[in-house]
C-alpha cells in the first residue's frame, strides 16, 4: 500500500495529525488560532468515513493563498 500524508495523520492523534498536515503542506506549525479551528472542525465532522476531515483539511491547505503563493 501506498503511504501518503492522509495515511500517516490518520493513526496520529488529532492535535498531532493537525501538526503534521501543517508541516507537510505549508512547511510550519500551525498557529494557536488554526490548531482550534481544525481541532473544532475534526470534533464537529459527520459521516461514515473518519479520514474525510482530514481530506477536507488537508484540501484546504493546498488550496490556500499561502500554499498557492509560496510553494
Amino acid at each position: 500500500a501506498e503511504y501518503g500524508v492522509l495515511e500517516r495523520v490518520m493513526p496520529a492523534p488529532q492535535k498531532g495529525g493537525i501538526e503534521y498536515l501543517y508541516l507537510a503542506v505549508l512547511g510550519r506549525r500551525p498557529t494557536e488560532a488554526e490548531r482550534r479551528l481544525c481541532l473544532n472542525y475534526l470534533n464537529t465532522a459527520k459521516g461514515d468515513d473518519p479520514a474525510q476531515p482530514y481530506r477536507d483539511i488537508f484540501y484546504a491547505l493546498v488550496n490556500s493563498h499561502e500554499f498557492n503563493f509560496n510553494h
